[in-house]
């Protein structure tokens, strides 16, 4: 923690108090109805919360026993110290509420255990066992308000029911001001009875008893003239001030600061030497020191040489010191009164320490060395503020900044503000700028001006305050009718010296604000109302924060200001809708437009914060929290907390380049989140928790809100405090990340920084950057980077400079491989002819990775470059005989041997890639080949889903065969019914006799071969075999019920059974769909519908959906699952009803394009779609490429998402747009980028649009160039200076 605001303390006389108890420091002052109790300026030991009507007035600490007391005019709380598990804590002892003394606003303990209160009457109470009056104490001292006299009383006689007390009358010609008896020294039990009183005519009385035992009797030992004691030092000097301040130094604090100051003023220079000789000689005449202020910063000390009755000389006072740069100005203010305490620092540096109690509502701690406080010549550092304890007297409701994070404003029950502003050179990192209480409640508050000006949203009015000043004052105001439910929000500036905002209310209806700032005065003009987009209004509007009922805690609706010129509306059905504000064109006015519509997990209706990019959400209890992407409509994280606990509220911190940190608000607890990179290998959360702040070690009130300021300082509010942390994180960092221990430079643990780490770019040698560029098709440029890595690590030691880049001088033409493709699909099949690594060179690579750690890379990713260096040396073997879907579909088989690699990849990837393949047959005894053994059982024709993407007929048969006779020689007693599902699929009952003839012993044999004897085509053994799989479904066989199903020609009905949860076995049900019924019967179709389909949605896999639509010859509905959401290709389905798993982030796989582009292209070229639109329009098509462009940024892969960028090419058939309708691009928004094409070729042609950077760099009026006659493409490439303003990067 950097700084504990605790609370405003109160402008009392008794509202501070501090004593030494058991050699701590203990210091207490009241706030509101808190007692707030610290030990040092960074440490406080506990806040003890009273009653809500209670406002405290007093606080006093007992140092014999460490007791508080504390007073709330009509009640005396006493709080007993306990020591728990090594924490100092207080615990209420008893009340003490008299029904005779009223207005109790003084407190002074006595002997130990003894406290006297003071209101209308005076009463001395014991609080050893039951709080009593007593009358033990040796004097008491008190005055009233305005009274001239301080009476001190004494007890006559102890024992008896008459007791007589007598008074003594200390006279002053003036009202008395202040009063305090000499402290009690720690190393003596008795002391010399010393009182100290101050009055209105400038005088410091020193009273003693001429006998140490008698205290009839108080004479006058001293007297000091407070103000002579500060005069000019020269004629032409303004008249002197007129207040002053005094601090007593007890002598035995004066004492050990100088000799503390002698024990280590070994290294000062001759100046300060010279004054703590000088001060040892005054500390050797045991004074008390009087140190004068002022209210302009100038000081004054003096000795009061051998205080007492045992003095043998008349009074001594002797000066000190005088400074005129002390450096404590008194603010000049209608509450400018101070109280000042001293004592030695707590913190054991020697210093003395100042407890300054301004009635301004602060409480500042100034220390000083003894030796630069006295130093009588010029001293630039003679006192400085290390803490400046201030607030609130209430509960803070809500923390808000301005634009700039350099200020900020803390709202508190009652209509009471305070400003706040960020301070460097202050020890707290923030100090008060000014404070007020409003009249009416405050409903939103909105800064301008860099904390200049404060613009107020209240029920019946609008008001501008002005800030500058120490106490804040209104400066315009119109009338304005609100509700509960209304926001403000900024937008752009279009004038220096006006500020445009809207207020927004439940209606969603947004009128127009105008803050004008002239010389003479700022105006406020209310202007033209504006629908705020198409959203319905809200039934119950709240402000920005958790978004639910206080009664039921059901969802309602809210608005989130999200930044400027853009809302965010979340309704109490879960969706969440972004607004933008449009400025005027010439053509429309101003508006607000909708851009964004999100819906929520039907579980996680709940909207708690929003951002530009993300939305957090949780559900009713408030204890599961959803993180949302809005660009992308995908759930990154998810996280569950215990039942006791429950999210209160959220907020963002951008960081850098669009990088944020979520701060989660428990009830007791603070959780900073940092947003990583997609990582596929080590299956690493995308939202990692990096620190957790505790509250129950600050206090036991409950958080209200946080708040991010400038240099990422987090702003903590719990009850009447505010807490400021710094974003240092104590925690390692390969803890967190993996690879922190590979990097080359140790950098500092903050939050910007492990930002940086956790998003940084990887090198090209990372296996997730080979992993995908292998899947994207570019496995020349995977070859060029292994080739690099594999030239460099051969005189590379651990130590030398490795660069993340390899300095690779890869050509464009390499690097554009991977999407960019000629209609015939040539460049793909190019990318893969240079695949060239021998098993000698793999072998050579993969030594030297595993003898030497790279920078870059921790050991657990090495390991699985490792991995995949093995996988590409497999690979290059089979570029001859496999074309290149096949070779990607292998590259899965190979990546898939090692499960480290597989995270997030759907098993449905690989099938699709192999049923495009033309080369099925090589693949096939590729496969084969792999597996260990001869037999082929189904369990591995699952794994590798072989019989889902076997084309040819014939070839799918034999294979289905061979897993059928696999599945009968599993076993070593062999088994006819493991095989019987296998055969009967592929039709061949006599098979499967004569193996049930071979099964001698089987109990199932002679019935079996009885029935399989008979004619199924006969109606009478059909229902004979339906009545047997029936049956057999009671017993749990579904497995045999399925073979007796498609024994009696349902093969409706057994496809089902596998399908559903009987077995729950999709590939085996399309399987055996497939070798029973062919690709075009109604079986096949009938499981994809109602099986495949559905969990491809329930799942969010689209490339288990494109492989169902291209089986249903489907092409189009492939193309658009390729780009499209899923709820929006399958028809009843229901996006707001959908699983959130079927939303999680590693959905969106960016591979899924290479997929898009080859369907395309075959579109493209077939005959018969040539007079049918192309299902995919632009849009689509563009918004699809800067998502894939996107993950790939969020993969740390930068150079994939700038190679899609630059290399794709709308290459869409004519007939999907209107013909003689100019051909449009967009930027992936809505906005129409003016290149046009116009038709020229007639229906039959295709048209290949240019690349996507030329559409837009390209002018209005630059017409597209017309296609070349040759095979050969010309693709006009743009300047990469557009790239990242055009696609958010």
């Amino acid at each position: 923690m950097q700084a504990c605001l605790p609370g405003k303390p109160e402008c009392e006389l008794q509202a501070v108090d501090t004593a030494l108890w058991r050699a701590q420091r203990i210091i207490a002052y009241v706030s509101g109805n808190v007692l707030i109790i610290l030990r040092d300026l960074h440490h406080f030991h506990q806040t003890i919360v009273h009653g809500e009507s209670d406002r405290l007035r007093a606080v006093a600490i007992d140092p014999a026993t460490g007791k508080i007391a504390t007073s709330s005019g009509s009640a005396v709380h006493i709080h007993q110290p306990l020591q728990e598990f090594g924490d100092l804590r207080w615990a209420l002892q008893h009340i003490y509420a008299p029904d005779d003394i009223d207005n109790i606003t003084c407190l002074s303990w006595g002997l130990p255990g003894e406290v006297l209160i003071g209101g209308s009457k005076l009463a001395l109470l014991t609080t050893d066992d039951d709080i009593r009056v007593n009358w033990k104490s040796p004097a008491l001292a008190n005055s009233c308000r305005y009274d001239r006299l301080v009476k001190v009383w004494r007890r006559g006689f102890i024992g008896g029911d008459n007791e007589r007390f007598d008074p003594v009358y200390l006279a002053h010609p003036a009202t008395v001001t202040s009063l305090r008896w000499r402290g009690r020294p720690p190393t003596e039990e008795h002391a010399e009875v010393v009182l100290y009183t101050t009055c209105a005519d400038g005088h410091l009385r020193i009273w003693t008893s001429p006998e140490p035992h008698c205290l009839h009797i108080l004479d006058v030992w001293a007297e000091l003239d407070l103000n002579s004691c500060i005069q000019p030092r020269s004629p032409l000097s303004p008249s002197p001030w007129k207040k002053r301040y005094t601090v007593m130094v007890d002598k035995w604090d004066f004492q050990n600061v100088v000799e503390h100051a002698t024990r280590t003023n070994n290294g000062a220079d001759e100046r300060e030497q010279h004054t703590i000789r000088h001060l040892q000689e005054l500390s050797s005449q045991d004074p008390e020191v009087c140190i004068v202020l002022d209210d302009a910063g100038n000081m004054s000390a003096w000795g009061l040489e051998r205080v007492g009755c045992k003095a043998r000389f008349g009074p001594s006072v002797m000066n000190i010191g005088h400074a005129e740069d002390f450096g404590l100005v008194i603010p000049a203010a209608s509450t400018d009164f101070a109280i000042f305490r001293a004592f030695v620092s707590p913190l054991a540096d020697g210093s003395l320490t100042l407890l300054a109690h301004l009635f301004d509502g602060r409480l500042q701690w100034l220390s000083s060395r003894i030796e630069q406080l006295f130093d009588p010549s010029l001293h630039q550092s003679r006192i400085r503020v290390d803490a400046e304890f201030t607030g609130h007297t209430r509960s803070v409701q809500r923390l808000l900044a301005d634009d700039s994070r350099q200020f900020f404003v803390s709202q508190a029950e009652g209509g009471e503000l305070t400003f706040w502003r960020r301070h460097e050179e202050s020890t707290a990192g923030i100090v008060r700028q000014c404070g007020l209480t409003l009249r009416y409640s405050c409903l939103d508050i909105q800064m301008l001006h860099q904390g200049q000006l404060a613009i107020f949203l209240q029920q019946h009015q609008i008001s501008c305050w002005n800030l500058q000043g120490s106490k804040a004052f209104q400066v315009a105001c119109v009338p304005f009718r609100s509700n509960s439910g209304c926001r403000l929000t900024a937008l752009s500036q279009e004038a220096p010296n006006e500020t445009h905002l809207q207020v927004v209310d439940s209606k969603l209806e947004a009128c127009s604000l105008t803050i004008s700032v002239q010389r003479d005065g700022v105006a406020i003009n209310c202007g033209a109302t504006a629908k705020v987009g198409d959203t319905e209004p809200m039934a119950n509007g709240v402000p920005n924060g958790l978004a639910y009922s206080q009664n039921d805690r059901t969802p309602c609706s809210s608005i989130h200001v999200v930044g400027e010129n853009v809302l965010a509306i979340s309704s109490s059905s879960g969706e969440v809708l972004y607004s933008h504000w449009q400025s005027a064109t010439e053509s429309e006015q101003r508006k607000w437009v909708q851009t964004v519509k999100l819906c929520l997990d039907y579980t996680c209706l709940v909207c708690v914060a929003c951002s530009p990019v993300h939305v957090i959400s949780v559900d009713a209890s408030r204890t599961k929290l959803t993180i949302w992407n809005i660009l992308t409509g995908l759930c990154e994280y998810q996280h569950t907390f215990s039942t006791h606990e429950s999210v209160e509220s959220a907020s963002w911190c951008t960081l850098h380049e669009q990088q944020q940190a979520l701060t989660v608000v428990l009830t007791h607890r603070v959780m900073i989140f940092l947003q990583a990179s997609y990582d596929c290998i080590l299956d690493q959360s995308l939202w990692v928790l990096v620190k957790e702040l505790d509250m129950l070690g600050y206090t036991t009130l409950p958080i209200t809100d946080v708040l991010w300021t400038a240099k990422e300082m987090l702003v903590v509010s719990a009850g009447s405090q505010l807490f400021a942390f710094n974003t240092a994180c104590e925690c390692a960092l390969e803890s967190i990340w993996p690879f922190a221990s590979a990097l080359p430079v140790k950098t500092p643990q903050t939050l910007r920084t492990l930002s940086f780490l956790a998003n940084r770019t990887l090198p090209v040698f990372h296996p997730q950057s080979l992993v995908q560029q292998l899947f994207c098709g570019q496995l020349t440029s995977v070859q060029d980077v292994l080739s690099e890595l594999r030239e460099r690590l051969k005189y590379w030691v651990e130590g030398e400079v490795l660069e993340s880049s390899l300095n690779s001088d890869r050509s464009q033409e390499k690097q554009a491989t991977c999407f960019n493709a000629d209609s015939d699909g040539a460049a793909l099949e190019t990318a893969f002819q240079g695949l060239n690594h021998s098993q000698d060179e793999v072998d050579a690579l993969i030594d030297n990775l595993r003898t030497s750690q790279l920078p870059w890379i921790s050991a657990t990713e090495q390991s699985y470059l490792r991995s995949f260096c093995g996988c590409m040396g497999a690979l290059s073997t089979h570029k001859k005989s496999i074309d290149a879907a096949g070779l990607i579909y292998l590259s899965s088989l190979y990546i898939g041997m090692d499960p480290s690699l597989t995270f997030g990849m759907s098993p449905w990837r690989s099938t699709v890639f192999a049923l495009l393949s033309v080369s099925q047959d090589n693949l096939l005894d590729i496969t084969m080949a792999q597996e260990s053994g001869t037999s082929f059982p189904w369990a591995k024709a699952r794994k590798h889903q072989t019989c889902l993407w076997i084309l040819s007929r014939d070839t799918l048969c034999a294979h289905f065969e061979l897993v059928a006779r696999a599945e009968y020689t599993k076993a070593e007693d062999r088994d006819p019914l493991d095989c019987s599902l296998y055969y009967l699929a592929l039709r061949k009952k006599s098979v499967l006799q004569g193996l049930w003839r071979m099964a001698h012993g089987h109990r199932e044999r002679e019935q079996t071969m009885r029935v399989l004897a008979q004619d199924f085509e006969e109606q009478r053994w059909k229902s004979a075999a339906l009545k047997n799989a029936y049956a057999l479904l009671g017993k749990q066989r579904a497995m045999y019920a399925a073979a007796w199903f498609l024994l009696a020609g349902e093969a409706t009905s057994a496809v089902n059974v596998l399908a559903g949860d009987e077995v729950a076995d999709l590939e085996l049900a399309i399987s055996v769909a497939r070798v029973f019924d062919g690709d075009d019967g109604p079986v096949l179709k009938a499981v994809i519908e109602q099986y495949l389909l559905p969990q491809a949605l329930q799942e969010g896999d689209k490339w288990k959906a494109v492989y169902g639509f291209l089986m249903l010859k489907r092409e189009d509905l492939a193309l658009q699952a390729c780009v499209r959401p899923l709820h929006e290709v399958i028809k009843g389905a229901n996006e707001a009803e959908l699983p959130i798993d079927a939303r999680m982030w590693w959905k969106a796989d960016p591979a899924i394009l290479t997929v898009y582009r080859q369907l395309r292209d075959q579109w493209s070229k077939s005959r018969s779609r040539r007079n049918h639109a192309f299902p995919v329009s632009l849009r689509e098509e563009t918004n699809a490429v800067r998502a894939a462009a996107r993950t790939y940024m969020r993969m740390g892969c930068g150079w994939l998402a700038l190679n899609v960028l630059r290399t794709w090419e709308f290459s869409h058939p004519v007939r999907s747009l209107t013909r003689q309708q100019p051909l449009a691009f967009t930027d992936g928004i809505g906005n129409v980028l003016g290149r046009e094409t116009k038709n020229k070729h007639g229906p039959e042609s295709t048209q290949t649009a240019p690349s996507m950077l030329d559409g837009f760099e390209s002018k209005p009026s630059t017409p597209v160039p017309e296609p070349s006659t040759s095979r050969k493409k010309v693709t006009e490439e743009s300047s990469a200076s557009s790239i990242l303003d055009n696609f958010d990067f």
